[in-house]
């Protein structure tokens, strides 16, 4: 593991604990403020899980941060979905964290890593958070603000895919909570936990 690897792995698995922290603060609606989160004990227990873990899919994955990136795209996304289910909030802290990792590991690989698609993820991500601020709440700033982060991150076809499999599966969860429990179809239901399971199917899938 050469230098900036190990220095990208390490800020990664710090940054990984911290978002947990936050997580974990958000969902208690307790949520403290940013210089406090150091004073948490949980920051670094969860911290040196994290950088056992990220070492763990780094050895398995032969020294591709391809494999960290999307393991720390997963964990993020299934995070944000049980704070989204408790709380109708996707945190703003939390996704910065999540994109200053993913940009510290793929500038790790190189110039050409980092910058591969960024253009296109940040006209996909405009347009996302245009759309968000323009659709009378139909679709939440928050989701506009993952998906914009995503699509810098992890680039524009990959956010469309989750997207498309995302909104796939709200449309029939809709349909079933119409024809089966009744309920409105002005109901609102939370968006992360579905793009959740589109990372999750993407991944199994492709």
């Amino acid at each position: 593991m050469n230098e900036l690897k190990l220095a990208a792995l390490v800020f990664a698995a710090v940054l990984n604990g911290m978002k947990t922290v936050y997580g974990v603060e958000i969902y208690k609606e307790k949520e403290e403020p940013f210089w406090k989160v150091w004073n948490c004990r949980w920051l670094y227990v969860c911290g040196a899980v994290s950088l056992g873990v990220f070492a763990l899919i780094y050895y398995l994955g032969k020294g591709q941060m391809y494999y960290l990136r999307y393991a720390d795209l997963l964990y993020t996304y299934l995070l944000l979905a049980i704070v989204d289910l408790k709380t109708r909030i996707v945190p703003d802290r939390i996704l910065f964290l999540f994109l200053t990792g993913q940009l510290l590991m793929a500038g790790a690989e190189g110039l050409t890593v980092l910058t591969a698609g960024l253009l296109g993820g940040l006209i996909l991500g405009a347009v996302v958070l245009l759309v968000a601020a323009t659709s009378s709440e139909k679709m939440g700033m928050g989701d506009g603000k993952l998906l914009a982060v995503t699509a810098i991150a992890a680039g524009w076809s990959y956010t469309l895919c989750i997207l498309c499999i995302a909104m796939g599966l709200f449309l029939i969860c809709g349909i079933w909570r119409i024809l089966f429990r009744h309920s409105s179809m002005k109901a609102e239901m939370p968006f992360v936990p579905f793009l959740f399971l589109g990372t999750v199917i993407y991944f199994i899938w492709f």
